[in-house]
């Protein structure tokens, strides 16, 4: 094997190492956020279930607490006391 192709070696190695470094910190970075956002929906799935399904209350805290755009002209007092 010659000194170049050692060098190529070593140099495809070195990428290798860079991008599975590079992944597992891309993951680390997505995990939390993940975590944040399924417990959020398991949270209203648990409402929504509890309270025997979306009534017009629930639909309103719901799309108050995800800050749905149609939805934020209106004070809080508007969505909650009507």
């Amino acid at each position: 094997m010659t000194s170049e192709q050692k060098h190529f070696i070593q140099h495809l190695n070195e990428r290798y190492y860079f991008e599975l470094d590079r992944k597992e910190k891309l993951n680390a970075k997505i995990n939390s956020p993940m975590t944040v956002i399924i417990v959020v929906i398991g949270v209203i799935a648990f409402f929504v279930q509890s309270s025997g399904g979306f009534g017009s209350d629930m639909l309103a805290i719901s799309l108050h607490v995800l800050d749905v755009p149609h939805f934020s002209h209106k004070s809080q007092t508007q969505l909650f006391f009507h």
